[in-house]
This record gives C-alpha cells, sequence and structure tokens, in this order.
C-alpha cells in the first residue's frame, strides 16, 4: 500500500494486490518509528547513520535485532502497539504524509487497479498469548450465523467446520 501513495516515487508497476500485512492499521509516528530504530541499532551495534555498517550487517543479526524490537514491542500498551507487528508504516511528512488507508482512501492510488485479500486464518497469528480471545472468532461466527439462520446458527457454523480442511475452532 506504501508504494501506491507514497509521494517522489516512480510508478514501478501497473497492477497491485494488497494481501494482509499492516493495511488498515494505523502507520506509526516518527517518535515510535525512532524508538524502535533505537533499539534495533543498539542490539545490532551499529549508528543509525552509518549506512554502510547497515549493510554489512548479516541476515542473522537483522532477525535477532527485530526479536529485540518484537519483545519491546508486546510489551507495550499503546495505541501504536495494537498488534505484534514489530515495524509499520511511518508518516515521515516527506514520503508518507499520512496513513496508507487514509491515503488510498482519499484517492492516492487511483492510478493503479486493485485488488485486497486475506488469508484463510488472517487474525490467527495475532492470537498468540492472548486467552481473552480464544474463542472469539467463533463465538462472532456463531453470531453472524444466527443473524442470518434463525434458530439455526449453530447448526451452520458446525456445517461450515466441517467443510473446512482442518476442521480448527477458527472461524
Amino acid at each position: 500500500s506504501i508504494f501506491l501513495c507514497a509521494e517522489g516515487l516512480p510508478r514501478l508497476f501497473d497492477k497491485a494486490v494488497l494481501m494482509s500485512g499492516p493495511f488498515g492499521m494505523p502507520a506509526w509516528s516518527m517518535e515510535a518509528a525512532s524508538k524502535k530504530a533505537d533499539i534495533l541499532s543498539a542490539e545490532i551495534g551499529c549508528s543509525l547513520d552509518d549506512t554502510a555498517a547497515w549493510k554489512k550487517v548479516p541476515v542473522a543479526d537483522l532477525l535477532k535485532g527485530q526479536l529485540a524490537v518484537l519483545k519491546d514491542h508486546l510489551a507495550q500498551k499503546d495505541s501504536d502497539t495494537f498488534l505484534p507487528l514489530p515495524f509499520m508504516p511511518v508518516i515521515d511528512g516527506t514520503l508518507l504524509k499520512s496513513s496508507p488507508g487514509d491515503a488510498l482512501e482519499s484517492g492516492k492510488g487511483k492510478w493503479c487497479p486493485l485488488v485486497i485479500g486475506t488469508t484463510r486464518e488472517e487474525y490467527a497469528a495475532f492470537w498468540f498469548d492472548k486467552p481473552e480471545l480464544e474463542g472469539f472468532a467463533t463465538k462472532v461466527l456463531s453470531e453472524r450465523f444466527e443473524a442470518a439462520f434463525p434458530g439455526m446458527g449453530a447448526q451452520q457454523v458446525e456445517a461450515f467446520r466441517l467443510r473446512r480442511p482442518s476442521n480448527s475452532d477458527l472461524a
């Protein structure tokens, strides 16, 4: 979504598919992004402005740094950390002047045909270590099926679940 709505970038494609990722989630402020960058920099041991050093960092070290950012991220309880994603788009005022969702809604990406998709288990990765969400999808699905099929919602959910390859509890 960023390449559709960022300012000053060449058009590198003529069609796009937005699949999963942070689309629709709030972009980070420069302040929030700077904190993440400082954590990554400290973990890896590179100055943020040393581009040459960053180009030489082994992938294993980058992954270790990403884990440090994620651990800090999960410890936070503010609006910038709703989902356990260690990195997000950043509103920097130059390349990205607003959240990608807002920019696309205002027409910034209208030059490119766009398909938006999700995966079958779109939210499952974010349920990790969140017992308050256990059964949430099934509850919501049950309520929607009951509204659509009064008196038969539970039967419809069970029929739906049995058609899934894994017969999992996730709706």
